[in-house]
């Protein structure tokens, strides 16, 4: 858990500009899963991002979608992912 956990950390501040660069609008995160969710992997996302000291909702977003495990479902999640045009996709 801990090596996921430092991944998508890494992840997330690979993606951020450097401070004095920093956006003017909170960084859109597209997350897209095909277990249901809400659960311990997307939780242990967001608490690193504020270990990170990042705020959700003033320096970044999270849009979850969630699949069910229904993988069709979880394809139409993806697109609609995409179309959201993210800034980084988890």
């Amino acid at each position: 858990m801990m090596q996921r956990r430092r991944i998508l950390s890494l992840v997330a501040v690979g993606a951020w500009p450097a401070r004095a660069q920093r956006a003017q609008w909170p960084r859109r995160f597209a997350y897209s899963s095909v277990r249901p969710g809400p659960n311990e992997f997307e939780q242990s996302f967001l608490r690193g991002l504020r270990e990170l000291k990042h705020s959700e909702g003033v320096d970044f977003v999270v849009d979850f979608h969630w699949g069910n495990l229904d993988l069709p479902r979880h394809h139409a999640n993806i697109t609609e992912a995409m179309a959201s045009r993210p800034d980084v996709v988890v």
